[in-house]
């Protein structure tokens, strides 16, 4: 499986049309499409939807050098508009293409607990414990969007209410404990809590290194 992973440029407004953006070459000494040529799976995560065209779609791309029966995966978190479309030329070339955003983080991605949504189980079993098949090209993308959202605003919310605690006193660790066995209770509190000393083994207990940035949280929530 050839992996991909190709640095975007600074964030631009997604388009409605591939033939926009289908001239545009790769940055890149090495182009795209050339990566892992004669290798029939391609598994790509990218940061924009305007990457993801270029790397597929550009003067460069992916589909310069894809053979028939090859099977393409991208993880990245885009418009899901943005893949059906490009889903529509990748099968004109009788290629096999699927949306498999993933979730879990840093930490998961290490330990290989990673959660893909697709249906190519057979391939990313080797990178994550959950691979959940979920309808047709973009429909993985809407359900990543939508937790994302979720995530964004119990994110929000923890960080708000143990900062209230703090200011009022409270031991955050008990605080902590006493919100996870309550109404209170997500991912956000009892497996992400944002203070430090709180948790160990988070980004959070490490000087908020190695995290999902605020910057691709921003990113997601635009596509919301």
């Amino acid at each position: 499986t050839s992996g991909l992973w190709y640095r975007s440029r600074p964030q631009q407004p997604v388009v409605a049309s591939l033939a926009a953006l289908c001239s545009r070459s790769i940055a890149s000494k090495t182009p795209i499409g050339f990566i892992g040529v004669g290798n029939p799976k391609k598994l790509t995560e990218l940061l924009q939807c305007i990457n993801v065209l270029e790397a597929y779609s550009g003067a460069n791309g992916i589909h310069k050098k894809v053979k028939e029966g090859s099977l393409l995966i991208d993880s990245s978190t885009v418009d899901p508009m943005v893949l059906r479309e490009l889903v529509k030329e990748v099968e004109k070339m009788g290629a096999v293409f699927t949306d498999a955003p993933v979730s879990g983080g840093v930490g998961t991605a290490q330990s290989g607990n990673l959660t893909f949504r697709m249906g190519g189980v057979e391939l990313l079993w080797f990178m994550g414990s959950h691979v959940v098949h979920r309808g047709a090209v973009g429909t993985g993308q809407a359900w990543k969007i939508c937790k994302n959202l979720l995530l964004a605003i119990s994110r929000i919310g923890t960080a708000e209410a143990m900062n209230l605690g703090l200011r009022l006193g409270l031991d955050p660790k008990l605080l902590a404990k006493i919100l996870n066995t309550s109404s209170g209770r997500c991912w956000s509190r009892d497996t992400y809590n944002p203070v430090p000393g709180v948790m160990d083994g988070v980004p959070l207990a490490n000087y908020y290194q190695g995290g999902f940035g605020a910057t691709l949280m921003a990113k997601d929530l635009g596509l919301a």
